[in-house]
């Protein structure tokens, strides 16, 4: 709460039969989308889709030390025995793994199917002019759990896209999962790359004004 007068109402159940509805019914995982049409109402917002942004572009490359760092820091709240990773993209001038081999590696680990598929009905909202002409990174395509090409932005966590797909595949719980380890992944890769804005940035155009 941010104490501006907002009040919080608590509910405790007090027999099995109530118990029950509650973690079935009100969880929040099971209220991933709105009843009324069934979009998705839960997402990232903001840093987390500036970092997932920045992570997933073509020139965005990691050294084993942070490839494993940001790995391990999005799955261990999975409590996995093993965590699963990838060979490296690039191996000579030097040894390198890609943003997308993150992703890729948080799908294998959250989902543990390599036949997971998936390929995005909408573009992205990243303006067309950060990608060469004839790119394909406008629009986000899976297969055998790997991310082949595609930013990941804000599109992906709305109606049909990636976050969506999982949840109608595999379900609320496994969607929950893959929505906290994305969360704690650009959290951590904000932290490492770095942000920063000024006021030009939050200053309306001519246009907009």
């Amino acid at each position: 709460a941010d104490f501006d007068g907002d009040e919080i109402n608590i509910h405790l159940p007090q027999d099995q039969m109530s118990r029950a509805e509650a973690y079935t019914i009100m969880h929040s995982s099971e209220n991933f989308n709105v009843p009324t049409d069934g979009k998705p109402i839960k997402g990232l917002i903001q840093d987390h889709v500036i970092s997932s942004v920045y992570l997933t572009m073509q020139d965005t490359f990691l050294d084993r030390k942070h490839y494993e760092l940001l790995v391990y820091e999005a799955c261990c709240i999975l409590r996995r025995k093993r965590v699963l990773l990838l060979p490296p993209a690039m191996i000579k001038p030097c040894v390198r793994w890609t943003g997308k081999q993150v992703i890729s590696s948080v799908l294998a680990n959250v989902l543990g199917d390599a036949k997971f598929s998936f390929t995005g009905h909408y573009k992205t909202k990243v303006a067309k002019n950060y990608f060469c002409k004839g790119s394909l990174e406008s629009q986000v395509y899976v297969r055998n759990g790997e991310l082949i090409h595609g930013v990941v932005d804000k599109a992906q966590y709305g109606k049909y896209g990636l976050v969506h797909s999982v949840q109608e595949l595999y379900g609320a719980d496994t969607m929950a999962h893959l929505m906290s380890c994305f969360s704690r992944l650009y959290t951590k890769f904000l932290q490492l790359r770095g942000f920063t804005c000024s006021i030009d940035d939050l200053s309306l155009d001519d246009k907009s004004e």
